[in-house]
């Protein structure tokens, strides 16, 4: 009977550590390994596109929109982290702000915004830098740039 509660213990045990487990899985965010995948932030206008080959090894990713932006000269107008903060990329990503995502209440437009060239930018230590292959298409509403790894990204003027 000692032995038989022993073995009820370890399994209570182990299928309250699975629950638990699969309860996390959700907010932990979307696992994306070295097929790689695309992550969509809640509101819909932040989309990180990790190209096959990126990852070594399956990372659970997740976006989360920030308050902390670039400060001084720059505008920023939204911010997000991309995480795990600091994920370093075989491969870089794609990371493309589009900001008619929302509905005509919450959405951006940058027509009478003194937006002349908006740019994607992601802190690197105390500065922000522009993300490569910086491209804008006012007319379809987006902005896109290649990032190397997860950070703070924020758009611009």
């Amino acid at each position: 009977m000692v032995v038989m509660a022993g073995t009820l213990s370890r399994l209570f045990a182990f299928a309250l550590t699975a629950t638990a487990l699969v309860a996390c899985d959700g907010a932990a965010g979307t696992p994306i390994g070295p097929e790689g995948g695309v992550v969509v932030s809640d509101d819909g206008r932040l989309t990180l596109e990790i190209p096959a080959g990126a990852l070594d090894g399956v990372v659970d990713v997740s976006i989360h929109a920030v308050e902390d932006g670039p400060e001084g000269g720059e505008s920023a107008i939204r911010a997000y982290a991309l995480e795990p903060m600091g994920t370093t990329l075989i491969l870089p990503a794609t990371v493309e702000y589009d900001w008619t995502a929302l509905s005509s209440a919450d959405a951006l437009s940058l027509e009478g915004s003194t937006l002349e060239d908006p740019t994607l930018v992601m802190e690197r230590g105390a500065q922000w830098r522009a993300l490569a292959d910086h491209t804008v298409d006012t007319d379809a509403g987006y902005v896109a740039g290649s990032a190397h790894y997860f950070g703070t990204v924020a758009i611009v003027d």
